[in-house]
């Protein structure tokens, strides 16, 4: 997945997420698929990017071929919804704003033809044009029997960048899009999370019966629930939210361990149980607990914490 050669990663550099689209979903939230080997979250694009999605296409064909290029393999259900351009606006545009401004961006679109409308004779044929700090552009077919993915790194200098699918002069069918994935290259750090933190983590992790995450919580990347403050030294988990994540289980006692704590959002799963003490979460800002089947009081003297701002 993701091979060095073609993100350009060198000696002692990851892959850090920017964006992951599923681009035929305009709207919802982001969804984790059962047949996804590296069990990635796909956002809608609509809810993303500046410019929506023309028209949507989307098929059940029983014959749909996985994605095998690259070792990427993103699910089925992913690549069974695609962007297409519509006669009222051809071309697909896409036009981001990242959070770096000065970076080496990865990205990756993914095509595959899922329209019975396209033949052997009829094939979509899709201009690629990438604008950065410089202009590149290339062509390809998007056909039924291999997906083809359009990778390429570039120095990105303005924390702006746009991307523009237009149907090649040859093709009379408009250009399409299944899914897209951005990212920046960084050096990883030597740094990780307070054994405290990483402790009280583990037991909520296990409480709510999420997958057992390898490695350190916050280092070389934080777990997907969690948000760290990389400037401590070592790194204090300041977030952990799970909200719609459908998780069952509990809210191990050990969430009030995590002192530098500012965000608990838990809100819409299935937690049950009783609330622990939370009085040792001092610096909280946002706690939502709501849509759940917690049972027990309700933690008044959460009230009393002078930072918090939403209850």
């Amino acid at each position: 997945m993701y091979a060095a050669k073609e993100t350009g990663l060198n000696s002692g550099q990851m892959l850090f997420l920017e964006l992951r689209w599923n681009l035929g979903m305009p709207v919802g939230s982001q969804v984790r698929y059962p047949d996804d080997p590296y069990d990635r979250f796909w956002q809608p694009y609509g809810d993303l990017g500046s410019k929506l999605c023309p028209g949507t296409l989307n098929s059940s064909h029983p014959n749909l071929v996985l994605p095998q290029l690259s070792g990427n393999r993103v699910p089925r259900k992913v690549m069974q919804d695609a962007c297409v351009g519509t006669e009222s606006q051809t071309n697909i545009e896409f036009s981001l704003s990242f959070s770096a401004t000065v970076q080496i961006f990865y990205s990756i679109i993914y095509f595959q033809e899922i329209d019975d409308n396209a033949t052997a004779t009829n094939v979509r044929g899709i201009r690629v044009q990438v604008d950065f700090s410089d202009f590149e552009e290339w062509d390809v077919n998007a056909t039924r029997e291999v997906n083809q993915d359009s990778s390429t790194s570039f120095n990105l200098s303005n924390s702006a960048f746009s991307a523009t699918l237009s149907r090649l002069p040859e093709s009379r069918l408009l250009p399409l899009a299944n899914a897209a994935e951005y990212y920046f290259r960084n050096n990883v750090s030597s740094n990780s999370t307070d054994a405290n933190d990483a402790s009280a983590l583990e037991r909520v992790r296990a409480g709510f019966n999420l997958p057992d995450y390898p490695g350190d919580p916050c280092y070389p990347a934080a777990w997907d629930w969690v948000v760290c403050d990389a400037n401590s030294q070592p790194a204090r988990v300041s977030q952990v939210i799970t909200s719609e994540y459908n998780t069952k289980g509990v809210l191990d006692p050990a969430i009030n361990d995590l002192s530098q704590l500012t965000s608990l959002l838990l809100d819409n799963n299935q937690l049950s149980g009783v609330i622990p003490d939370l009085r040792g979460l001092t610096k909280l800002l946002t706690v939502e607990l709501q849509n759940n089947n917690l049972s027990g009081a309700f933690p008044e003297y959460l009230l009393l914490v002078p930072s918090l701002m939403k209850l």
